[in-house]
């Protein structure tokens, strides 16, 4: 009944791939956090809109949102065994529940399960989700509207050769009925790296 009640009412949930998020491992990747225990301030308002001023410590980030409001979140630190011993930073959400990335809704920075939110490819039918997946593939490869995929700077061609081989199963299993061209730009978007490490044209 509340599910009936909330699509009567117009009720939309929140997709992920259009929130403004902050992800501990892109900072600790572009070694944004400090090594000992000073405080890095960074002015994030053309890397992210919700965000003003990021202050990052080993222990805390504290985030200047665009509305003047202070948001204090705890950094962990994760001890990574094996062969490479190393470390790796995690948020901590209001809810006391640890995430790499947080999404801003409602006000404040929380983890996936607090936002409510879903995926686009959750708001989608089965075949829908097919051709989401060719375009988002065919944007990895650099193959926008009217350009043809070709091999990305430093891709090995067994790689890029397994890509293309995969996207021509998942054109194939796209009818032609079903279009993504009414979704944005950020739908679109590559969400992982299809097993490589490089930095793909669609990305830049």
């Amino acid at each position: 009944m509340a599910r009936r009640n909330r699509r009567a009412r117009g009720y939309q949930r929140a997709v992920f791939e259009q929130l403004p998020s902050l992800d501990c491992r892109w900072l600790a990747r572009r070694k944004l956090f400090p090594r000992d225990h000073s405080n890095r301030r960074y002015n994030f308002e053309f890397i992210s809109p919700a965000i003003r001023w990021l202050t990052l410590s080993p222990r805390a980030a504290e985030i200047v949102l665009a509305t003047g409001q202070i948001q204090l979140v705890p950094v962990i630190w994760l001890r990574i065994t094996g062969m490479c011993q190393s470390i790796r930073p995690i948020f901590q959400c209001l809810c006391g529940r640890r995430a790499f990335k947080l999404y801003y809704s409602r006000g404040a920075f929380t983890c996936r399960r607090c936002t409510h939110a879903v995926y686009a490819c959750q708001q989608r039918s089965a075949k829908g989700r097919i051709a989401l997946q060719a375009t988002r593939l065919r944007h990895f490869l650099g193959g926008w509207q009217g350009l043809s995929p070709s091999r990305p700077t430093f891709m090995h061609k067994r790689t890029y050769q397994r890509l293309i081989n995969q996207l021509r199963q998942l054109e194939a299993r796209t009818p032609r009925k079903v279009s993504v061209s009414k979704l944005s730009h950020r739908l679109l978007r590559p969400t992982q790296m299809y097993g490589t490490q490089i930095v793909s044209i669609a990305n830049t």
